[in-house]
């Protein structure tokens, strides 16, 4: 029930399929994004969860986010530190104002730049049926790619 049923689930379970198979071979490719601040292994984990779940977001809500990238690397990097202000919370309340402020930083900016012109574009049902498909003929390449490189298993 829970496949067939939960968005949640399936979007959760398609990110992490692609944060485990894609994203590897994601960064091979950006060798021209840079390492500090952990910038290329963000990037490519946003664009490799972003490729796997698009179809399954366009089929739902018929929207493409062009800023989603943009909006990952400015948040993606105070998640773990949410999380860990957030377990210290649970222990001690002094950290609840650290954890609050966080989180209002992260939701901040994704309400603020969802208001962007043009941060999302509404499609028809046969332009993301284009864009899904078009996720999905990079997915294949991606692991076409991925099985010649890999030796057979004897």
């Amino acid at each position: 029930f829970i496949l067939l049923h939960d968005l949640g689930f399936q979007l959760s379970f398609l990110a992490t399929v692609g944060l485990i198979y894609i994203s590897p071979l994601v960064t091979s490719r950006l060798t021209k994004v840079p390492e500090f601040f952990e910038l290329r292994s963000t990037l490519s984990s946003t664009l490799a969860a972003m490729l796997v779940t698009e179809p399954l977001l366009l089929w739902t809500f018929g929207r493409f986010s062009l800023i989603a990238p943009l909006v990952n690397l400015l948040v993606l990097p105070a998640i773990p530190l949410v999380m860990a202000a957030g377990a210290v919370s649970l222990l001690v309340s002094f950290a609840v104002p650290l954890t609050d402020g966080l989180l209002r930083f992260v939701l901040g900016t994704i309400a603020s730049t969802s208001h962007w012109p043009f941060a999302q574009l509404s499609l028809p049902w046969w332009g993301a049926a284009l864009l899904a498909s078009a996720c999905m003929m990079i997915m294949i390449h991606f692991v076409y790619v991925a099985a010649k490189q890999t030796p057979p298993h004897r």
